[in-house]
């Protein structure tokens, strides 16, 4: 347990609380996390990221709330909800056991429950039964001073055959630190498209967690671009409670410069006939330090599961580090499932045949170092302006 970092971290001043919900809640989590502790540098899940000296220097926090916009969305009515809790548990009073019914605070991750203990209220995107959002909701966060924590909670419910697309973009600022939670709740059916950017400045410090319950049939892409942010530890949590429910989860990380970008990621079937496909790709550069730890585990009740886990890493110097460890945990028997990790540099025959067709030397490196980060972002062809988005950005950093 970790309790100088934790005590830093809860004498930070907290706003009022404005929903009684919320502040049992919060306060409950506060509980559990005195408890638990905060988890140590060198234990198994934080072998290669040292947080102990996170929170320091931090004088207060900042809720990064989103506000709600209702005229955006009148159509819709009541099926849809984009806010703070507060306004939600007015709203929808019957909702609000549904949107709290999810275990993660008694995961056995500190961060989750510290992110909780200290969160007054949240932001809430709710989508009713059989209702589709037809355009996507872009959420951009921007901290800038250094001495406050950016702390963002969001909690996401889809309904029975729900659907909704959700972008993501950090911003963050010079020597700022960031706390971000994202728990989510998928009902039978439902589809959520997450895609989060992180380009936050070399100095930023981030660790955001992502905690996932999926009902029968429902379906969760994520796809995670670290394009840039001094310091990156990403958590992804996901429980697969009943048949049919798919995750596909794929990760892109520019660790260049001194930049330390760790992911970890937990997937569990719980139930038959679940699919998951994991694929994390680094391109580390400079002095980079590249960390993925993957594990999926298969119950003894979850036959007919597929999984598929992957980490490809493309190094370009003599200095950078990546460290990897993709994990399979199965007691059931009838099953499909594998995982694996390359790690290499660049083809010298294809460096060779690029320039043999006379392409310069710089313009070859760009090309293969573009068509392997293709891949993971390739599968944008029907969002063509976040394609662009994400081709320029890395296109910036290779320059």
């Amino acid at each position: 347990m970790d309790r100088s970092s934790l005590d830093t971290a809860l004498s930070l001043k907290q706003p009022i609380v404005s929903s009684s919900s919320w502040s049992r809640r919060s306060e409950q989590a506060r509980l559990h996390l005195q408890n638990e502790g905060l988890p140590l540098f060198g234990l198994e899940d934080y072998q290669r990221t040292d947080l102990s000296t996170f929170f320091d220097g931090l004088m207060s926090l900042r809720l990064s709330m989103c506000t709600s916009n209702r005229q955006a969305f009148l159509p819709l009515d009541k099926a849809f909800f984009f806010g703070p809790f507060s306004e939600f548990a007015k709203e929808f009073p019957d909702k609000v056991s549904s949107l709290l019914s999810d275990k993660s605070p008694f995961s056995t991750d500190g961060y989750i429950l510290l992110n909780e203990a200290l969160s007054s209220d949240v932001c809430v995107l709710y989508v009713s039964e059989k209702q589709t959002l037809e355009e996507p909701i872009e959420l951009s966060f921007s901290e800038q001073n250094p001495e406050q924590l950016g702390l963002r909670s969001l909690r996401i419910l889809l309904e029975e055959q729900a659907s909704a697309k959700l972008i993501l973009r950090d911003l963050a600022g010079d020597h700022t630190a960031v706390l971000q939670h994202v728990s989510v709740c998928l009902g039978p059916g439902a589809r959520l498209e997450v895609h989060e950017e992180v380009q936050a400045k070399e100095t930023a410090r981030r660790i955001a967690t992502c905690w996932v319950e999926q009902r029968r049939d429902s379906m969760l892409s994520w796809s995670e671009y670290t394009l840039s942010c001094g310091l990156n530890r990403n958590n992804f949590y996901s429980k697969l409670f009943e048949p049919g429910a798919e995750v596909f989860l794929k990760g892109l990380a520019l660790a260049t410069k001194n930049r330390h970008i760790d992911n970890y990621a937990k997937i569990e079937h719980l139930a038959p006939h679940c699919h998951t496909d994991e694929l994390f790709k680094y391109i580390v550069d400079d002095n980079g330090y590249g960390v993925f730890s993957g594990r999926i585990y298969v119950d003894q009740v979850a036959q007919k599961t597929l999984a598929y886990q992957n980490n490809r890493n493309l190094l370009l110097s003599g200095t950078g580090n990546m460290h990897s460890k993709p994990q399979l945990e199965i007691y059931a028997d009838d099953v499909k499932c594998s995982h694996g990790m390359t790690t290499g540099q660049l083809s010298d025959e294809a460096l060779f045949y690029l320039c043999q067709r006379g392409i310069p030397l710089t313009e070859a490196r760009k090309m293969l170092v573009k068509a392997f980060a293709e891949e993971v972002i390739g599968h944008l062809d029907n969002d063509p302006s976040l394609l662009e988005e994400l081709h320029s950005r890395i296109e910036a950093e290779l320059n």
